[in-house]
């Protein structure tokens, strides 16, 4: 029995120091064929400039801004219509200064980039209709004006 013991002894306390070994773990998270294209693109039926904003990914540990892209064609498709969008810079391509999105029809983002097309759709739905915008006072409190 106490060679029993001493095998169950020795066998727990190899299994406990196998346990205190760790394994690196690389984060080649962003870096060379996992860098990504990152699209910011916000287009509205509202006058204002019309932007597309692309960037590439950083590494998740890393504290640096994410570099601009400068040398993407970006366009944007409806119906039988086409509109190039210049880079005007830092990573920032523009419409033309008088386009504007139409309610209800369907609009095809196309970025093409190291020779890859990225592409996006979205309907510009309605908005509705919003009338007697009121600020009421509730009876249990009060507005304080900060």
């Amino acid at each position: 029995m106490n060679h029993q013991l001493k095998t169950v002894l020795i066998l727990s306390l190899f299994m406990t120091a196998t346990g205190c070994f760790k394994d690196e773990i690389p984060l080649e998270l962003n870096k060379g064929s996992n860098v990504r294209l990152v699209v910011d693109a916000w287009l509205t039926d509202l006058d204002i400039p019309q932007i597309i904003r692309l960037q590439r990914t950083t590494g998740y540990l890393e504290n640096v801004p994410a570099p601009n892209v400068s040398d993407a064609e970006v366009v944007v498709r409806y119906a039988d219509a086409v509109v190039n969008f210049a880079f005007v810079g830092d990573g920032t391509y523009a419409a033309p200064p008088d386009w504007r999105l139409q309610t209800g029809t369907q609009y095809h983002l196309e970025v093409t980039h190291d020779g890859t097309t990225y592409r996006a759709s979205g309907l510009l739905s309605d908005k509705p209709e919003v009338s007697n915008v009121r600020l009421e006072k509730s009876p249990d409190e009060d507005l304080v004006a900060e």
